[in-house]
């Protein structure tokens, strides 16, 4: 009888402690398949900001082009105005010049 006694408290203290190796198992399945879903979470908003990043990055370097190629510009049509007004003041002064011989 006490033999019995002592077997079934064995395959009591067995159960218990099968039920709780299962539970801990559960809970670090539970808690490796939050850690993967994190860290797939952290990879998206990763992603996201070096595609912001790049996306910042092309639309800055459009925008430092535009402003060379308006700034190239600019100097262009500046030396053809100079061109244009030098041109209109010496063609003055040669006429003033032959107007004052003439007079």
């Amino acid at each position: 009888r006490v033999e019995g006694k002592i077997v079934l408290e064995i395959e009591q203290e067995r159960t218990l402690m099968r039920e709780n190796q299962r539970q801990a198992e559960h809970e670090a399945e539970q808690m490796r398949l939050r850690l993967e879903k994190e860290a797939g979470e952290h990879k998206l908003k990763e992603e996201h900001a070096s595609k912001q990043r790049e996306d910042l990055e092309r639309r800055a370097d459009e925008t430092k082009q535009m402003l060379e190629q308006e700034r190239v510009s600019f100097k262009s049509k500046m030396e053809e105005e100079k061109e244009r007004t030098d041109g209109v003041v010496k063609r003055l002064r040669d006429k003033l010049e032959e107007e004052e011989r003439e007079g």
